[in-house]
């Protein structure tokens, strides 16, 4: 039985957080240690004051999932260091029960013995519940004191390591290291009292308001040209000569705009958590190391212990809510004596993690073998409850980490402590601090128009590396004879998330799409321009037709009904300008480039039919007929390849540009696996593109859907085409490369890429300069002309009546400015590409190797279909640019 004396670890009773089952023999070598650690050192293992951090360390790794071989491990490493336990004075010990004598040895660390025996007697009589509230929550002068010094912040002595070490105590419910804990508040000195006694009085003129949001005050604080000033770097504690000495009273302001109402315990904890994990991992400097805070780091790492003093029924709910605004008030001075810098919240959603997982099992693992003192276990521990709190309050605005976030903070924390030097960064907002650190690892640099690509592995041989010694037979045209075995390390942990996915992919640079995507990204933002031929937009090509008779009505009742059936968090996150940038942030990869918008996996049921609801509003029904095909396909490759987190019906992205008005600009656009749809409308005017539709495979062979095919209709029509050109003809159709080219080396530099092999007008090609090529419309007789015709009329059956027929007028009118080029053999039996371009658009069609299936070289099952509309047709931008002329802009 766990004692003042003596700790005992029960395995059944688990913590906050932990892995799901404690080992019995790891708890008894804990309990072990931590008895031996009680008995044998001091709470300081130096005379500076400087804390023993062995209770912290052996019970985080334990929870972690520690074998008894490495707690003991931790516990050696880290004993040859502290100073031996000194005896207490028996007279002093009874002194101590005198209130005034009590004093005299406040805030003196040669008195923590007496006041660990003192305290251990008390728990022996009383219970560690009735000693807690005798001495922390009595609400008198001696209680409001020792509270105080539980929040101790001081630059030798810790910060806030009693509050930490109680938290312990509550949480593994040991009475030893609750004692240990009320003993080292004792010897701390209490000078925060100024603040947080300050900020409680302020704060009385508050409670009849409803409590500011911590992220407001966050923002409140760093705006605040004074406060940020107040701290030195050179402060010998940053909170108390700096903040507290140079402006008190602005710190009180910000800090007693936070209160906590007793019936509101939960949420408020779970939003406290959440805003000091926004700070504390979104307190970067790049391009410098990716850095935790040492400071914001304790106040993260203290976040477990909340829930531990929320659970406890013995403690009243207002002393419970005190307890949490002391908490946050401290937490509050400490991101302003860091001189308030900005979370940057995109340094967390775009992390690449260095050994990507889906799960927090890896990076536990890594955590309780890492040789520190604890701090890291403690970090990791505490974002992974973080993640677990916050969950069922993430839909609100004032919870910025959401979701997948809270794993990429693991990845970073635990990334940024193996990568060797300082662990951490002390003092973030301060660029001093950081002269100290490196830059971090740069992604080699590549221009995706340009030759030679310099990736370590082509697409086929990366496809080829992942089936080893398993033999293809590049004979075979049946898909399934390039299935990646099941059980490749390629294919797990198979219950990966899409953002998970994506971190792992984007950062091994011997994947082809690493490289690939830095270029993209360094395309995105650059400015928009438009598709062009030869560098010049050629003016008047799109002008809107007065006669169009789209359904922009019907387009609108349905974008009204998504907005309506969206929350107010949901709908900020699908809602952009009409002009806005990310109308050019599609990609069709599985991998997340740009996380613009909403994933459909991510939106309630209602919503995600609300978005379905547009889609048959604006496209044609044998265009949505195709999309959902597109879909399911895509699910099916998830099946084939047991990654259906990755791949299934509803991994698209969603954005909605402007707002939705019949006589208004505006759109749309979904995008995601092979699939992805650009629509703009405009008072009757519909345009489609950029849009692509692949498929890998093109057939369901099994299941519900099996029989579905997608994309056939192209494919024929190309083939078709050229079979019916002359052989003179189609020599001049011809353009130079080989089908099974795998590296570009066949063709002109600069058109080929590992990602869209032949593929011009993929994602991220908005200002692609490509000349016309292959044979023109001019020397086609008549039933030729129409066959290509036929063929933009194929690609643009998405479109809904009215619209198809402005858009086939269009391309008509400049057919004889129209090219048909080809590249391949031309049978039935062998793959190849082709692509037909005009002024107004440009559709292609290309076979392609394997990606998530192992064909190294082409096969007419993998299908990549791109739609672009040159000159600024692409989402509807020159439609877009005459209504600005029309509104006088």
């Amino acid at each position: 039985m766990a004692t003042p004396q003596i700790v005992t670890l029960n395995p059944g009773e688990l913590p906050e957080l932990s892995v799901p089952s404690l080992n019995l023999d790891a708890a008894q070598k804990a309990s072990e240690l931590l008895s031996e650690n009680h008995n044998k050192f001091h709470i300081f293992f130096n005379q500076s004051g400087f804390h023993n951090h062995i209770v912290h360390h052996l019970l985080t790794v334990y929870a972690l999932g520690a074998p008894p071989s490495t707690i003991e491990k931790m516990y050696k490493d880290n004993t040859n260091y502290q100073r031996n336990m000194m005896h207490s004075d028996n007279a002093v010990v009874r002194e101590m029960h005198d209130a005034e004598n009590w004093k005299k040895y406040l805030g003196n660390e040669k008195h923590y013995h007496d006041f660990l025996t003192f305290f251990q007697q008390e728990i022996d009589v009383k219970g560690w519940e009735q000693t807690m509230e005798d001495y922390l929550f009595a609400h008198d002068e001696r209680s409001d004191d020792l509270l105080v010094r539980m929040f101790a912040a001081e630059i030798s002595r810790g910060f806030l390591h009693p509050i930490i070490h109680l938290g312990f105590g509550v949480e593994f419910k040991q009475p030893a290291i609750i004692a240990e804990a009320l003993a080292q508040a004792a010897v701390h000195t209490n000078w925060i009292s100024q603040l947080l006694l300050g900020v409680e009085q302020a704060a009385k003129a508050n409670r009849d308001k409803p409590s500011k949001p911590i992220v407001q005050l966050l923002d409140e604080i760093r705006a605040d040209q004074d406060l940020r000033a107040a701290p030195h770097f050179g402060d010998g504690n940053l909170i108390r000569d700096g903040i507290l000495k140079r402006a008190p009273e602005k710190m009180v302001h910000y800090a007693s705009q936070f209160t906590v109402r007793p019936d509101e315990l939960d949420e408020t904890t779970a939003e406290t958590t959440n805003a000091i994990a926004y700070f504390t991992g979104g307190a970067q400097h790049p391009p410098k190391q990716i850095k935790f805070d040492f400071y914001y780091m304790h106040c993260l790492n203290c976040t477990i212990f909340i829930p531990a003093f929320m659970k406890q029924q013995w403690l009243a709910k207002e002393d419970k809510a005190r307890l949490l605004e002391w908490f946050v008030w401290t937490s509050l001075a400490m991101y302003a004596s860091r001189r308030s810098p900005e979370p940057l919240i995109d340094e967390i959603r775009n992390y690449i993690p260095k050994q990507p997982a889906n799960n927090w099992d890896p990076i536990f693992k890594r955590a309780r073998s890492h040789e520190d003192e604890g701090h890291v276990a403690k970090l990791i521990r505490a974002l992974a409850h973080g993640q677990a709190i916050s969950a069922p309050y993430e839909q609100k605005d004032t919870f910025k980490i959401k979701g997948d976030m809270w794993l990429q903070l693991g990845h970073m924390a635990i990334d940024s402590v193996e990568a060797g030097g300082n662990r951490w960064v002390r003092s973030a907002g301060f660029d001093e601090a950081w002269e100290s650190f490196g830059p971090r690892a740069q992604f080699p640099k590549f221009e995706i128009t340009k030759q030679p690509l310099c990736v370590s592995r082509s697409r086929a041989e990366f496809a080829m590396a992942y089936v080893s010694k398993t033999p293809i037979v590049e004979l075979s045209k049946n898909f399934r004879d390039y299935i990646i075995p099941l059980d490749h390390p390629r294919l797990h942990p198979n219950d990966r998330g899409a953002r998970t996915h994506s971190n792992g992919v984007l950062g091994d640079e011997s994947i082809f799409l690493t490289p690939v995507a830095q270029g993209w990204l360094k395309l995105y933002n650059a400015p928009y321009k438009g598709f062009t031929t030869d560098g010049h937009v050629k003016g008047d090509l799109w002008k809107h037709d007065k006669s169009a008779n789209g359904p922009t009505d019907a387009m609108v009742r349905a974008a009204d009904a998504v907005l309506k059936a969206a929350s107010e968090v949901e709908r900020k996150r699908f809602s952009y300008a009409a002009d806005a940038h990310e109308w050019r942030s599609w990609s069709n990869p599985e991998v997340i480039i740009v996380d613009s918008g909403i994933r459909l996996e991510e939106m309630s049921s209602s919503l995600k039919a609300a978005v379905h609801d547009l889609l048959k509003a604006s496209l044609s029904p044998r265009g949505y007929e195709k999309v959902v095909k597109a879909m399911k396909v895509n699910a099916f490759l998830g099946e084939v390849t047991t990654l259906r987190n990755v791949m299934n019906e509803d991994s698209y992205h969603f954005c909605l540009f402007g707002t939705p008005a019949a006589d208004k600009p505006w759109g749309f656009n979904l995008f995601g696996h092979h699939l992805c749809l650009n629509v703009f409308t405009l008072a009757g005017e519909v345009v489609a593109g950029p849009f692509f539709i692949g498929a890998e495979p093109n057939e369901i062979d099994d299941g519900s859907n099996k029989g579905m095919t997608v994309l056939n209709q192209e494919e024929a029509a190309g083939l078709a085409f050229m079979k019916s050109l002359s052989p003179e003809q189609q020599k001049k159709a011809t353009i130079q490369g080989d089908i099974n080219d795998i590296d570009g080396s066949t063709m002109p530099s600069g058109r080929w890429n590992p990602a869209d092999l032949r593929g011009l007008g993929g994602a991220f090609q908005d200002n692609r300069v490509i000349p016309f090529e292959g044979i023109c419309a001019k020397e086609l007789d008549e039933s030729q002309r129409k066959a290509l015709l036929d063929i933009v009329a194929i690609c643009n059956e998405l479109l809904p009546s009215g619209a198809f027929e402005v858009m086939m007028t269009r391309v008509e009118a400049h057919l004889d400015e129209t090219y048909f080029a080809w590249l391949g053999p031309v049978n039935d039996e062998t793959p190849f590409y082709f692509r037909v371009h005009s002024p107004l658009v440009m559709n292609e069609f290309d076979h392609h190797n394997g990606v998530w299936l192992a064909n190294a070289l082409p096969k007419k099952y993998h299908i990549h279909t791109i739609q672009r509309l040159p000159n600024r047709g692409d989402y509807g931008t020159a439609l877009y640019d005459e209504w600005l002329k029309t509104q006088g802009t």
